[in-house]
């Protein structure tokens, strides 16, 4: 769950800086940490005794820790083009002219 979480607040932002970044992956490693964590101390979290030992074994685990989060968020991704693409915003607009302007001012920039 946290990294669809983690993965759809990255969404939104239309540029991204090293701080986003980062707190996206302590995110991510805080959660394996706590996973780890409370499974040890089983006087206070008896019903996780063992969990994370027994989970992150599987291969099972870390193929649908990559496939469900990425899975789950085609549909945002494919709502997302849609609404850039058929009813795009000013700033949409303007990021388009300003790429143009970039491509067209760049000899080395293919003309395809």
């Amino acid at each position: 769950a946290l990294p669809r979480v983690c993965l759809c607040c990255c969404c939104p932002p239309s540029s991204w800086n090293w701080i986003m970044h980062l707190a996206v992956w302590i995110s991510i490693a805080g959660w394996f940490l706590f996973s780890y964590v409370a499974q040890s101390l089983y006087y206070f979290f008896p019903f996780l005794e063992g969990t994370f030992d027994i989970v992150s074994a599987s291969s099972n685990y870390w193929l649908f820790l990559l496939l469900v989060p990425f899975t789950v968020l085609i549909p945002d991704w494919v709502c997302k083009f849609a609404k850039r693409w058929y009813s795009p915003e000013l700033f949409h607009l303007i990021q388009e002219e300003s790429k143009l302007e970039k491509k067209k001012n760049n000899p080395f920039a293919s003309r395809a």
